[in-house]
């Protein structure tokens, strides 16, 4: 079983889909990215804007994905949240 299946439950799934983004497992780490069947953001760094605003809002949930990936993905973390 993949690290990413553990990341959310299936209640912080939906939300995230409602909102248009998602965790996705690439090659060799893991990356937040727009839903792409869906129009709620015309890139992928404008999910990363809009979760990166949840998690200076105090999202429980948008700051368990930057925990998740800070601790799995320390390549996308710098990329979501500035810290490249």
């Amino acid at each position: 079983m993949s690290v990413l299946e553990h990341a959310l439950n299936v209640d912080e799934e939906a939300v995230a889909e409602s909102e248009g983004w998602g965790l996705f497992e690439s090659e060799d780490d893991f990356q937040l990215q727009k839903i792409d069947e869906m129009d709620t953001f015309k890139t992928d760094e404008q999910a990363h804007v809009f979760v990166k605003s949840r998690v200076d809002e105090g999202s429980a949930l948008h700051i368990k994905v930057k925990t998740f990936l800070e601790t799995h993905s320390k390549h996308e973390h710098d990329i979501v949240f500035g810290d490249a």
